[in-house]
């Protein structure tokens, strides 16, 4: 019925809420570990070790913005691609480089091999920008986003689409066009197994500011 291509950003408004990234030790914090293991050079022992703690500040964050967005049924420990799949559907930051240098981690990992200096360096560099990237999403995300979006029979009202992250969910809440304010007597649920859920998802990620 309402199709949030169809809308033009322009005329809706986004509610926000706040979200709160893990901390202590936080994914900032395995970055930092990450580069002061390069300041004592590159021994074999500290281009793993940077190479590990670099892998666990980029997953870290990925769990948590896919957490924030709806992912209930991503637990700790989900595997990268399952999380990197997540975000795509979302419209977050997914780079294709994190699966290509997540593969070569997992190849060094378990052959027992050490990393190049050059590759560490880069799987920083790279977890550095991705936490850059979702930094705006780390302490809030929209929760709501007022319309006045009319159907094709000009019968109804999309009033007000809202977000339930913690369930994973989004509600369409829709009136009549006799409804009084805030009687919303329609509604549509999507849950995160379908895919108007991302779709109304991307519109947030895309649009809100």
């Amino acid at each position: 019925m309402f199709d949030p291509d169809n809308i033009d950003p322009d005329y809706v408004s986004f509610v926000w809420g706040s979200y709160t990234c893990r901390s202590e030790p936080s994914a900032e914090d395995y970055l930092d570990f990450a580069r002061q293991e390069l300041v004592n050079g590159y021994s074999e022992r500290t281009l793993i070790n940077a190479l590990s703690h670099a892998k666990r500040a980029l997953h870290l964050r990925m769990e948590d913005v896919c957490q924030a967005f709806g992912g209930t049924s991503l637990t700790k420990n989900k595997p990268f691609p399952v999380l990197a799949s997540y975000l795509k559907q979302c419209g977050l930051p997914s780079l294709g480089a994190l699966e290509k240098l997540n593969s070569a981690r997992n190849a060094i990992e378990h052959k027992y091999t050490v990393p190049e200096p050059e590759m560490v360096e880069i799987y920083i560099d790279v977890a550095h920008f991705f936490i850059f990237a979702t930094d705006r999403w780390a302490g809030r995300h929209p929760c709501d986003i007022e319309t006045s979006e009319k159907n094709e029979a000009a019968d109804r009202h999309l009033r007000n689409v809202s977000f339930d992250w913690k369930n994973g969910s989004v509600t369409l809440q829709i009136s009549d066009k006799n409804s009084g304010a805030y009687e919303y007597p329609h509604s549509i649920t999507y849950t995160n197994k379908q895919p108007e859920f991302f779709k109304w998802v991307v519109f947030a990620t895309k649009h809100s500011t």
